[in-house]
């Protein structure tokens, strides 16, 4: 997941959250992310995501945009990145990994391959006993 600090604008000192890609960011009501400030566009840019490359940003049209203060079109993201777009600056970074104890589920499989023994078993002496008389 990725997690987008506000630095700037009407916005500033919030986070968002990215969890599908791609992102879209912008003014328009269609946005994952929308911001009403100034030099923001209908749709401004876009984050997505890459198995082989990774996270990257990519600029929409002729909308004007920075990231750690130098323009782009289409920019690999590193954690820590400044995007700016207008009189909006965000961080791009990565979010905590949440860890979740995995006890109950666990716990469960183990549960569940008991009864198959213990019905495996059954099965098996039962059929001994039929074959047996």
């Amino acid at each position: 997941m990725v997690l987008l600090g506000i630095l700037s604008g009407r916005m500033a000192g919030q986070f968002l959250r990215a969890r599908r890609f791609p992102f879209r960011v912008g003014r328009g009501v269609a946005m994952d992310a929308r911001f009403e400030d100034e030099g923001v566009w209908d749709f401004h840019l876009e984050l997505a995501w890459d198995r082989r490359k990774g996270f990257w940003a990519r600029r929409q049209g002729e909308a004007l945009a920075t990231i750690n203060g130098q323009p782009f079109q289409d920019q690999l993201l590193r954690n820590g990145d400044l995007i700016g777009m207008g009189a909006v600056q965000l961080r791009f970074s990565l979010s905590e990994t949440v860890y979740r104890n995995p006890a109950w589920r666990e716990s469960m499989v183990w549960i569940l391959l008991s009864a198959v023994l213990i019905a495996e078993l059954g099965l098996v002496y039962a059929l001994t006993a039929l074959f047996l008389r």
